[in-house]
């Protein structure tokens, strides 16, 4: 609360009172994964605030990102007060494996061909089986996921076709 008082000549006075509202500016938090493995996303959450403005444009509380860096969000009330406060996170960005599938093409049915896969540590195939070689015995679309050591993973698929044997 604010007393303003004016004095007259004449000793009369008169009193002015007005409100002061003091507003605190907000204390604003980032939560989120501070890793990234390249070609993914992950989501970064703002809280503290009424209202954000993140240096990415963003205006919401989740921001969703791409690649490595610092990322920063300033949190406002809604009760007009100009002032925000700045909360900051850096991301690193980790190397994904770039996993490919190796084999022919097609086969002719009754025999079998084989599939390998290669760029990661280990695998996981679509077929269940974790070996980089698989053996397939129909024809299809196979897929498999490899990962490396810092925990990212990429996947990749392949399609072989199983052709019917020459009659003779």
């Amino acid at each position: 609360m604010k007393l303003n008082v004016k004095t007259t000549p004449a000793s009369c006075s008169e009193s002015i009172v007005k409100q002061v509202y003091i507003y605190s500016t907000p204390q604003v938090y980032i939560t989120g994964d501070n890793q990234l493995c390249e070609g993914t996303t992950i989501t970064l959450l703002a809280s503290g605030a009424d209202r954000y403005r993140g240096n990415t444009g963003d205006t919401t509380a989740a921001i969703t990102i791409e690649r490595g860096g610092t990322y920063e969000v300033t949190g406002f009330y809604n009760k007009g007060c100009p002032f925000g406060n700045l909360a900051s996170i850096t991301v690193f960005e980790k190397p994904s494996p770039v996993v490919k599938i190796n084999g022919p093409k097609s086969f002719c049915s009754g025999l079998t061909a084989q599939l390998t896969a290669s760029g990661a540590e280990s695998y996981y195939w679509s077929t269940g089986e974790s070996t980089p070689t698989i053996t397939v015995f129909r024809g299809g679309n196979y897929s498999v996921s490899g990962s490396i050591g810092n925990g990212c993973t990429a996947s990749a698929s392949f399609s072989i076709q199983e052709t019917d044997l020459p009659l003779v």
